[in-house]
């Protein structure tokens, strides 16, 4: 009884839910419609009644002689007329309403500046600056990637007998761990590329994202209330409320309402305003998974109703709580995220994908110097700021911690976003490294003329650029394949050759160890490949193999900083250090 009685309660709300929500018709179709209605009733129906009250009756009888046919058609047309050309004007009103969005030029987005402590500020030229300094530069030659660079190195005889300690220690301090991430993007000199994504290590913490990148389009006018969304390594939506509070929305939701999100939300950062057709959006969230029996529209719409309702649910409860908390409402309590409209969603205009908005505005402003050709010989200061901005703001890779909870719940969709972001990524961390590394080789040049410099301190300087640089070369060679989410992550076999984001992981690795060899960092060097190898063993099920060009560049970076090795005769007493008995691996 009681289980009946509950049932009948949620049918009574949901059936006044659906009348409460309906819309009234347009009022101008609905005159017309209207007007064609009254005049054709008027004047066409109504004069042929008579006559058709008094015929109705004999049609059968009439209908035998062919000569009457023609006549009995269009007096049954004549007092029909009302409805069929009310239909015709419905028709045509509805097919005016559906194409004329395309007949007006496209007003850019509203400028939208955030407030709030969530996102931090920076002076708004910032990326004006960057622009203008790209155009200045101007070579212009084909892109390439040499094998494995050999960097010239400071001759230890300008630099002083002392060259050999291990000074490159000090300078590998400065960036231990730089972000790993998204890759060069299709268009990049060193090819298509992708791969997984764990939650990258920080950059360098003098770096500021600026404000008008943070959210596209940042002005001084912007709505008093937003919602911002983050999908990169965990989903999040914070509320920006006037005054300059932001309240961080708890969310309780499963994988599919998740999907949800952030599938509008990667919609959302490519364009703003961006939709999707319904089918699609059923199919790739929820249908994913589910037998054909269960994957009926019926079922799909109703999982999807189920998913919008309890995310309105949670955001409106969350609204509650911030009106209570500041006295006011300062938040409506219909707040939706959802833009619904002639079955096609997306993101309600007071939302922005906020880590996706930054990751976007700086690939933007890479991928315009690298298709203006200014990026063959050398890296420009603006773009190296660029990349870093760019590593700094990516957190991780695309649902990463959703992946790695339910990798099972989450339709293949998600595959696409998660390369193209970890592309953007890879790339800024490929052309920082090609920034410090090409900062370094002037610094050889036994004619350099600095500041007064010493050939001592430029042999540092030079250490302190090639160390930054190997590392940045790691941050590329250890995530490029560290997932099989990643669609550019294919391992050969079989006489078949690997995927570009295999091929470019191990043209950095030998980069990298490259760079260890020169500076002297024989434990860096073997720890740098152990770790590659058991890598590239584990996720590749054991198909891959190093190449003869990574073999002989290991060998020749051992080679090269055995004579950096202490001698076991000077401490006898005490074992070696743990770095010194670690092996390479082939």
């Amino acid at each position: 009884m009681l289980h009946d009685s509950n049932q009948r309660s949620r049918s009574r709300r949901a059936h006044s839910s659906f009348f409460e929500n309906r819309k009234p018709p347009p009022l101008i179709p609905s005159l017309v419609v209207g007007a064609v209605f009254l005049f054709a009733l008027l004047f066409l129906t109504i004069p042929n009644w008579g006559e058709f009250a008094r015929s109705v009756s004999q049609f059968p009888t009439l209908w035998q002689v062919s000569g009457n046919r023609r006549e009995i058609i269009f007096l049954v047309i004549r007092v029909c007329s009302p409805l069929l050309l009310a239909a015709i004007a419905g028709a045509c009103c509805w097919l005016w309403y559906t194409i004329k969005a395309y007949f007006r030029p496209e007003a850019p987005p509203e400028q939208v500046q955030p407030r709030g402590p969530m996102l931090p500020s920076s002076p708004r030229g910032q990326r004006k600056a960057s622009v203008s300094s790209i155009q200045e530069l101007g070579q212009r030659v084909a892109p390439s990637l040499p094998s494995t660079p050999i960097p010239p190195v400071l001759s230890n005889a300008s630099a002083g007998q002392d060259s050999l300690q291990p000074t490159w220690q000090e300078a590998e301090g400065e960036e231990e761990h730089p972000d790993l991430g998204e890759s060069a993007q299709e268009k990049s000199p060193y090819g298509k590329s992708s791969g997984y994504a764990i939650a990258p290590t920080s950059a360098p913490e003098d770096l500021e994202i600026p404000m008008e990148e943070m959210v596209p389009g940042a002005d001084a006018t912007h709505p008093p209330l937003y919602v911002t969304i983050t999908v990169l390594k965990e989903l999040s939506l914070m509320l920006h409320v006037p005054g300059g509070k932001s309240y961080r929305v708890p969310l309780h939701l499963n994988a599919k309402e998740m999907q949800l999100i952030a599938y509008l939300a990667w919609l959302h950062g490519q364009s703003q305003g961006q939709t999707i057709s319904l089918d699609k959006l059923r199919e790739h969230i929820f249908g994913y998974g589910r037998a054909d029996e269960d994957a009926t529209p019926k079922k799909l719409q109703d999982a999807l109703d189920s998913a919008k309702k309890e995310i309105r649910r949670q955001l409106r409860q969350a609204a509650l709580q911030v009106n209570q908390e500041a006295g006011y409402e300062a938040i409506q309590p219909n707040l939706d995220i959802f833009a619904i409209r002639n079955k096609r969603y997306g993101l309600s205009e007071v939302c922005f994908a906020s880590d996706l908005s930054v990751i976007e505005a700086q690939h933007q402003l890479i991928q315009q110097a690298f298709d203006e050709g200014l990026l063959v010989d050398s890296v420009p200061e603006a773009i190296k700021e660029a990349c870093d901005r760019l590593r700094k703001a990516y957190a991780g890779d695309f649902l990463a911690d959703l992946l790695h909870e339910s990798l099972e719940e989450v339709g293949t969709w998600v595959r696409k976003p998660f390369t193209l972001y970890r592309d953007y990524f890879l790339q800024a961390v490929l052309y920082a490294a090609e920034y410090e590394l090409r900062a370094g080789e002037p610094l050889a040049d036994e004619h350099f003329s600095g500041d007064g410099e010493t050939a001592e301190e430029r042999r540092k300087r030079q250490r302190a650029h090639y160390s930054r640089a190997a590392q940045l070369y790691r941050t590329y060679a250890m995530r490029a394949c560290d997932s099989r989410v990643d669609l550019k992550v294919t391992f050969g076999g079989n006489g078949r050759a690997h995927g570009e984001r295999v091929d470019m992981s191990e043209r950095t690795l030998r980069r990298c160890i490259t760079l260890y060899g020169i500076l002297g960092s024989t434990h860096m060097v073997n720890q740098v490949y152990s770790a590659y190898y058991k890598q590239m063993k584990t996720i590749s099920a054991k198909v891959w193999e190093p190449s003869k060009e990574t073999l002989q560049d290991l060998q020749g970076a051992q080679a090269q900083t055995n004579a950096y090795r202490f001698p076991a005769k000077v401490m006898p007493h005490e074992p070696p250090p743990p770095h010194l008995e670690m092996g390479g691996r082939s």
